[in-house]
C-alpha cells in the first residue's frame, strides 16, 4: 500500500478531534469523523438521524445481540459494521486521518496505521468543553466523566480491550500544549513512523 491512515482517539474535552482536523490540514490529506455518519447512511440504507442515535452505543446486553441475531441485528451493531467495512475500505484506498470509531482495533492488520491517542489535565478539558463547546451542563466534572465511560464502554464492548492504554496506541499526546502544537508533533511523529515506507 502507498497510502496511510492515522487513527485518533481522545479524551472528551481534550482537543482530539480538533487536533486530528489540523493534522489532517498539516498533511494535505482528508479527516473523517461525522462524515463517517454520511458514508455509514450510504453503505446501510439507514438514514442519517438514525446512525446519529445508534453509532457509537454499544448493545444493551450480550443476550440481547444474541437472541435477535438469528433475525435481525440491533441497529447499533448494523451501525459498528458499516463503519467497520468503510474504515477498512478508507485503509485501503487513500490516506486519511479517522477520528474514534475503534478504528485502531479494525485497522489492528494495517501496517499503513498509525494509532494516536489525544489526553489533556482535567482542567482544561473542562475549560474547552465550557468555552470552546459552549456546554451549559451544570455538573461539567460528571458530565465529562459520564462522556468518558460511555466511549471506554463502547470501546471495550467492541475491542475487548481497554480504552485509552497506551499499549494500543503508536503515540500518546498530551494537548495541554495546544492544538496546533500538538497536531505539529503528531505530523513529525507519523513522517518518521512511515520514513522509507510511505512517502508522507
Amino acid at each position: 500500500m502507498n497510502n496511510y491512515v492515522i487513527t485518533v482517539g481522545r479524551e472528551h474535552g481534550s482537543g482530539g478531534h480538533m487536533v486530528a482536523r489540523k493534522l489532517a490540514e498539516l498533511l494535505g490529506i482528508p479527516c473523517y469523523d461525522k462524515e463517517m455518519i454520511t458514508l455509514a447512511a450510504k453503505k446501510s440504507g439507514l438514514s442519517e438521524d438514525i446512525i446519529k442515535m445508534h453509532e457509537q452505543k454499544k448493545t444493551s446486553s450480550f443476550l440481547y445481540s444474541l437472541q435477535m441475531s438469528v433475525q435481525t441485528l440491533p441497529i447499533s451493531d448494523m451501525v459498528y459494521i458499516a463503519q467497520s467495512n468503510i474504515i477498512k475500505d478508507l485503509a485501503k484506498t487513500e490516506s486519511c486521518v479517522i477520528v474514534g470509531r475503534c478504528a485502531d482495533y479494525i485497522l489492528k492488520d494495517f501496517a499503513n496505521c498509525f494509532n494516536i491517542f489525544v489526553y489533556a489535565p482535567f482542567e482544561h478539558r473542562m475549560n474547552r468543553v465550557r468555552d470552546h463547546y459552549g456546554c451549559e451542563e451544570k455538573n461539567l466534572e460528571r458530565y465529562i466523566t459520564r462522556k468518558d465511560r460511555e466511549r471506554a464502554d463502547y470501546y471495550q464492548f467492541n475491542t475487548h480491550m481497554k480504552w485509552g492504554d497506551y499499549k494500543n496506541y503508536d503515540l500518546l499526546l498530551n494537548s495541554k500544549p495546544g492544538i496546533d502544537a500538538t497536531a505539529r508533533i503528531a505530523q513529525l511523529a507519523v513522517k518518521e513512523f512511515f520514513a522509507g515506507k510511505i512517502e508522507v
